[in-house]
């Protein structure tokens, strides 16, 4: 009976993503211009307004204070690339020992005013139940008027248009991490970003407070690169960590001298 009830509910979360999974009618026709304008290091408008899925007015500061943030700018209504933006991101974050609202938030804010908190709650509902951990805690879904979304969606250089033919957006693709402060951390772009990146990502967002030390030293020898919204080895990095390990040998081995010193003195 267990088995059936879950199948049943994979299958109504399909049934409800299912619209979302199609490839973006306009994306080879997205201009230039309409792409991510990477702000790393700029303050989000955390006293900026929105409605969460119970249709009450929330500040996005609400959201921000103790740990980092997914923020992800899609709408809610898409029947194109937003549900695979969002599918793409379960997905990893389903692979990494983190946990929404333990370790970070995700807020997924609308870029289209007429998007409603009934279809937040809809979609916070699915893609939680997706994610299969921890119920709904630490995601939130959020609409408001074009004033909030356009200090949002500028903040984060995050360039869109509507097109008035299909009433369709089209935007660039991808999330972005920002600190508990509020400050734009690290992009990644598109829909291929490794969780790897994801997760090392909210380890620096999260001023390395989370995350083990065993990521902090991977930390040591990797760098993020901007152009690629990926992590990768850089020389200065090893050197270092290499630097960090002769120091503790040394560290050692002094220590190791002393002890044999002080027991040889003891022992005259």
């Amino acid at each position: 009976m267990d088995r059936a009830m879950k199948t049943a509910e994979a299958l109504a979360t399909l049934a409800l993503i299912t619209p979302c999974l199609m490839p973006c009618a306009g994306a080879r026709e997205l201009s230039p211009e309409l792409r991510f304008e990477q702000r790393l290091g700029a303050m989000l408008p955390l006293q900026a307004s929105f409605r969460d899925e119970d249709g009450r007015a929330v500040r996005l500061d609400a959201f921000f204070g103790s740990r980092p943030v997914i923020v992800a700018l899609t709408y809610l209504e898409c029947p194109n690339l937003c549900g695979t933006v969002l599918t793409a991101l379960v997905t990893r974050l389903r692979r990494v020992e983190l946990s929404a609202g333990a370790d970070f938030e995700v807020v997924v804010a609308s870029i289209d005013p007429r998007d409603t908190a009934a279809a937040a709650a809809r979609k916070r509902r699915a893609y939680a139940g997706l994610y299969e951990r921890g119920g709904v805690a630490g995601w939130h879904f959020l609409t408001g008027q074009e004033s909030s979304i356009a200090e949002l969606t500028q903040a984060a250089g995050f360039r869109y248009a509507r097109d008035e033919q299909n009433g369709q957006y089209l935007h660039p693709v991808g999330i972005l991490l920002a600190t508990p402060e509020g400050r734009i951390a690290r992009y990644l772009l598109g829909l291929d970003f490794r969780e790897r990146d994801l997760k090392f990502g909210l380890i620096e967002a999260s001023g390395h407070r989370i995350g083990s030390p065993a990521d902090r030293l991977w930390l040591l020898c990797h760098r993020y690169d901007g152009a690629t919204g990926k992590y990768g080895a850089f020389a200065a990095g090893a050197v270092r960590a290499s630097g960090v390990g002769t120091l503790l040998a040394l560290g050692g081995a002094i220590a190791f001298w002393l002890f044999k010193e002080l027991r040889a003195r003891r022992r005259r």
